[in-house]
């Protein structure tokens, strides 16, 4: 099922840029820049929606601490777990490794 069918050419090269902008959001280099970027919002009384959703995707995205220690482990595991898979992709295709995707090198 494409969800995306529907939408014109522009449309869809607009919604593939937002997607990576949000997908680079999550990415714990760009915390200061988003952090940056919602209090300049704040203080100019004006946040957008593109700004908005970035915040709350990051916010979901770091937040697993905030849970129980039982659940907390449980998804840190998960998110390994796919991480390693991801580096054992990256192997079978000749790519280097990102980081934290070695399975060798287990950090949890």
């Amino acid at each position: 099922c494409n969800i995306f069918a529907r939408l014109s050419d522009e449309e869809m090269t607009k919604m593939r840029s937002r997607l990576i902008d949000l997908i680079l959001d999550t990415d714990a280099k760009n915390h200061y820049m988003l952090m940056t970027r919602f209090k300049h919002g704040m203080e100019m009384k004006k946040l957008s929606r593109g700004l908005l959703s970035s915040l709350i995707l990051h916010v979901s995205d770091v937040s697993n601490p905030t849970r129980p220690g039982t659940i907390a482990r449980k998804w840190a595991y998960s998110v390994q777990t796919e991480f390693f898979r991801q580096g054992d992709k990256e192997i079978e295709l000749g790519l280097p490794r990102s980081p934290f995707m070695d399975r060798s090198h287990e950090n949890l």
